[in-house]
């Protein structure tokens, strides 16, 4: 696989300075030194000292990575929302983990979209960015290298990436527009509930109201930080729980998994600096769920 840039340089730079600037992160010239790849200048070999100016095009070069063989690659059917040279967007289901655990280590979203893109031409090695509960429904975003992802740990650890769900509450919101500003923390070793306490780390989560029911509210969601069940304890500590969250105290009545699906994700590609966007539908057991309270 390989990568490349072009640019137009006003002032002597390392090769090195000018890839991290580029979001290359030290690990990744680190395995090229160590003779995983190379870089090119002006498609002549180069060393990461070397200085470079004017008009430059630097490609980077890797070996193909090659799937862990531990890691089984299931052939069931995944939902594809998008896919170009960098990303493959997923529409996950409900009731389907994001990726291998105690509870599912062989047919995961991440072990389907392994088997889909084992058998691609050519083959690669997806890396999951973004994961969902195994309840939640929506976008899951795979990077189509560890080099991609690595590019954008950026706009992941400062959470840059813009994500939008829609989420269905129990009761009636009294702000068409608000943000909650609560500090999340797990609520003990044994549970897997998190809970609103001082020693938390911080947490934002806006909302935005789309349509109001008799005992619900329809919201848009967009989350500034990214804290485990963020979303479902935010509203729980509001008094609002998500319908049909039972681990949060949301009424299962209707339907028996939280109303809540990841309903779109931008961010800005590092290698063309464009706006990419992905868009997943909503389910059809939330539009039922909508349905039955209209």
């Amino acid at each position: 696989m390989q990568y490349t840039w072009k640019k137009n340089l006003n002032q002597k730079v390392k090769l090195q300075t000018f890839l991290k600037e580029n979001g290359i992160s030290g690990r990744t010239l680190k395995k090229i030194r160590h003779g995983e790849g190379e870089i090119l200048v002006n498609q002549t070999i180069s060393k990461q000292s070397q200085w470079i100016s004017g008009d430059v095009e630097v490609t980077i070069i890797l070996k193909d990575e090659k799937a862990d063989p531990t890691v089984n690659q299931s052939m069931l059917p995944i939902d594809i929302v998008c896919e170009n040279d960098y990303f493959l967007a997923i529409n996950k289901a409900a009731n389907l983990s994001s990726v291998p655990g105690p509870k599912d280590s062989q047919n995961t979203l991440a072990n389907r979209v392994l088997g889909y893109a084992q058998h691609q031409l050519p083959s690669y090695v997806p890396h999951i960015l973004t994961r969902l509960d195994y309840d939640t429904s929506g976008l899951v975003l795979f990077a189509k290298s560890n080099f991609i992802q690595s590019m954008l740990q950026q706009q992941i650890s400062q959470h840059t990436m813009k994500k939008t769900y829609y989420a269905l509450v129990s009761g009636k919101l009294e702000k068409e527009h608000a943000l909650i500003d609560l500090p999340l923390e797990k609520e003990s070793f044994e549970s897997a509930r998190r809970v609103v306490r001082e020693s938390g780390k911080p947490s934002q989560t806006e909302y935005w109201i789309q349509e109001r029911y008799e005992n619900a509210t329809l919201v848009k969601v967009r989350l500034h930080t990214g804290r485990t069940h963020q979303i479902r304890a935010h509203f729980a500590a509001i008094k609002h729980p998500l319908v049909g969250d039972e681990l949060y105290g949301g009424t299962t009545t209707l339907i028996k998994r939280q109303m809540l699906h990841a309903y779109q994700l931008e961010l800005v590609n590092p290698f063309t600096n464009k706006l990419e966007k992905f868009t997943a539908e909503i389910p059809h057991d939330f539009k039922e769920v909508i349905q039955k309270l209209k």
